[in-house]
This record gives structure tokens, sequence and C-alpha cells, in this order.
């Protein structure tokens, strides 16, 4: 497992929908870690996409961005539900 070293780059008094996260290879916004926490939530990339009112490909690829990043799958991708 790699260690990730998350920190935040964020002003004092920046809203939280401004916030970004970086680890020492990538950088992720809300969006991203929003996607991340809805796919979580739903089970499922479709149905997080229309919670997010957003195509499941942006969905896909915002959670592959931040798998890309992490270097590790962050779900067991199945038929009819993740995990």
């Amino acid at each position: 497992m790699a260690f990730w070293d998350a920190r935040l780059h964020s002003p004092p008094g920046t809203p939280i929908s401004d916030w970004r996260v970086s680890s020492n290879e990538a950088s992720y916004g809300s969006w991203e870690l929003q996607v991340f926490l809805t796919v979580a939530r739903e089970g499922s990339f479709s149905r997080a996409a229309e919670r997010l009112f957003r195509t499941q490909p942006a969905v896909s690829l915002a959670i592959r961005k931040l798998e890309d990043g992490l270097g590790q799958p962050l779900f067991v991708r199945g038929r009819a539900q993740c995990a």
C-alpha cells in the first residue's frame, strides 16, 4: 500500500466548495471528492450520476482520476453495483 500524504491547500476562510486536496502526485478538487462520496453512498456509478445530475462517463472519469492519483482502485466494480 502506498503512503498518501494529503494536504489541504486552501487559505483560512475559504468556502468548503473551493477547498483543494493534493497528494504528492495529484491535486483533487471538491468535485472529485463529492463524486467519490456519492458513488460510495449510492453503490452505483449510474445512480451517483443521476444524483449529481451528471452523465455516468463524467462520474467514471472523476473516479478514475482519483484512482490514478492514488495508484489503486477505490471500488470493486460489478455488473449491478460497486463495493
